[in-house]
């Protein structure tokens, strides 16, 4: 897929059962492209769309070059090999990008199964921008004669168009704040965890090595001492490299997050599939 928007990327990696390999832009000197909403060309204002985008890459342009420059100046071990010269100029293209438009192009690769794809299409042709709306069009072209048994609602419907906007307008009109009332500067704050997490993670290890019922492995792990759950979690991390991720049984405890992060620190978030992320529009 070329061509297409980071704000179109978004939403196609919104649906979290597809793999993705994306064309980093931390890691690439970005040639300026970017894509024209359709919305836009009736309003009068591509001129200054367009102009507003040159100055922003201009920007990352410049950005990049002083950032690099601070680097090797900060660090000037950087700067004696082709490898760690590379990593500033890497170094300084991830702090750049912050501020590149939605609108820049990218490319990706992705593998989708057929039941995704049904999904992925209805959900574009239901979506209130074009070139959603279009990306979703060049899929069917492309399935719809080698599957044309298996993908079957693909098209535009009310739960996908209406749901979210009509609890939008219900929300507006029944539910009422006063003030700066739901409004918070902080920019990370835990809003919820599971009660008793380290003994849910515990009770369900001990569930999947001892073969007895889970309502006695909680039992049991509540009857432990603080010293001798700290042992048992320290065995079952003891041979973990970098490289490794926790046990399975650490996902039956749940963190919840409020954040507030830029798109280009989504854009790394999002790539966490397992999490569930539910969103607000952009300001």
């Amino acid at each position: 897929i070329i061509g297409i928007s980071r704000r179109a990327v978004e939403e196609l990696e919104k649906f979290r059962l597809c793999s993705y390999t994306e064309k980093s832009q931390r890691y690439v000197t970005l040639k300026g492209d970017y894509v024209i909403p359709e919305e836009l060309k009736a309003t009068g204002l591509i001129n200054e769309y367009i102009d507003m985008i040159k100055a922003q890459n201009n920007f990352y342009k410049n950005l990049f070059k002083k950032i690099r420059d601070y680097n090797l100046k900060k660090s000037p071990d950087l700067a004696k090999n082709r490898r760690t010269r590379k990593l500033s100029e890497n170094l300084a293209k991830e702090d750049a990008r912050y501020i590149l438009s939605m609108a820049t192009q990218t490319q990706l690769g992705t593998t989708i199964n057929a039941r995704n794809l049904e999904l992925m299409m209805r959900r574009f042709a239901s979506h209130n921008l074009k070139e959603i709306n279009v990306l979703g069009k060049k899929f069917y072209r492309l399935v719809k004669k080698i599957a044309p048994s298996i993908i079957l609602f693909y098209k535009a419907n009310d739960y996908d168009q209406k749901t979210y906007r009509e609890l939008q307008e219900y929300a507006a009109q029944h539910i009422r704040i006063s003030g700066d009332q739901g409004i918070r500067n902080d920019d990370v704050e835990l809003v919820d965890y599971s009660q008793g997490g380290d003994d849910k993670i515990l009770a369900s290890i001990l569930f999947r090595v001892k073969k007895i019922d889970y309502s006695e492995c909680v039992r049991l792990v509540k009857k432990m001492s603080k010293k001798e759950k700290i042992n048992f979690f320290k065995k079952s991390c003891q041979y973990m490299e970098l490289y490794d991720v926790a046990l399975r049984e650490f996902e039956c405890a749940n963190l919840t997050y409020s954040l507030k992060v830029s798109a280009a620190c989504f854009g790394q978030l999002k790539r966490h599939r397992v999490a569930t992320m539910t969103c607000q529009g952009y300001d």
